[in-house]
């Protein structure tokens, strides 16, 4: 709600605010069907944006913009050892279970770009060539967990014993 007012101002009734501790819960179904195809929904606070992100899954002609301030917890299981092969230069580095990917990768790149460190804002995403990420961030959306040309190691690991990455 910080810039409410001002959202407000400049889009008029294209904004809907809504409070949890003075609104009724809001038919988001409803709301959504009155979109048009490609609009985009940006929204904040973690119960409705669980919501939309889950309810523009289901609709290809929706997109939903989300931010989070603190990661989710994943079921992600056990991390194993993996190897990182740095396409660029051939060099092959191993990722052991206790080490984020993105601290091997420091090893060998100590600057590798990356800011929240906790797979929230994607400032350290990085192009798969070859190998299947298991995306453990809070970037993608729900649709988009089975891909295999893009992660972010700062919090994402390997499915496969081998990633070969383009760096």
């Amino acid at each position: 709600m910080a810039f409410g007012t001002e959202l407000v101002a400049k889009y008029g009734d294209r904004v809907t605010l809504h409070s949890d501790d003075t609104d009724p819960a809001p038919n988001l179904d409803a709301w959504l069907d009155q979109l048009g195809v490609g609009a985009g929904v940006y929204c904040c606070g973690p119960a409705i944006m669980d919501a939309v992100v889950c309810l523009a899954a289901q609709r290809e002609e929706l997109t939903a913009h989300i931010e989070r301030f603190v990661p989710l917890e994943h079921n992600a299981g056990q991390n194993t050892q993996f190897a990182v092969e740095l396409a660029q230069s051939n060099t092959t580095i191993e990722v052991q279970a206790e080490t984020s990917m993105l601290d091997a990768l420091r090893t060998v790149v100590p600057d590798f770009p990356a800011s929240c460190e906790n797979g929230l804002c994607g400032s350290c995403e990085l192009a798969v060539v070859s190998g299947r990420p298991d995306h453990r961030d809070d970037i993608l959306g729900p649709g988009e967990r089975d891909r295999t040309d893009i992660m972010y190691p700062c919090v994402s690991r390997a499915r496969d014993t081998k990633l070969v990455v383009d760096i």
